[in-house]
């Protein structure tokens, strides 16, 4: 997935933490969900932008991928999930 408002619309309660990407020099963005967190890829970025960027994914790996509130990473069926208790319940019962 390319660009931040993309990124940001797929993955909501990532959102304010892909919004500190701001400000940092790239030419162009990719993100995508991995193992339960975000994985940044920056072009034409600075030491500075790659340095926020692996910040942001580790922290990804403690923040509900849906609401932004504390998580931490579970699986189900070979998948990985960054949810909050309340996210993951409603996931588990099919919601």
């Amino acid at each position: 997935m390319s660009g931040l408002t993309e990124a940001k619309e797929a993955y909501p309660g990532w959102a304010d933490l892909l919004d500190e990407l701001k400000g940092f020099q790239f030419d162009w963005i990719s993100v995508k969900e991995k193992y339960g967190a975000l994985r940044i890829q920056l072009y034409g970025a600075d030491t500075a932008a790659w340095d926020k960027a692996e910040e942001l994914e580790g922290r990804s790996e403690r923040v509900c991928e849906n609401c932004g509130a504390p998580g931490e990473i579970f699986e189900e069926s070979n998948w990985f999930f960054c949810r909050c208790k309340g996210c993951r319940e409603n996931h588990l019962d099919g919601g």
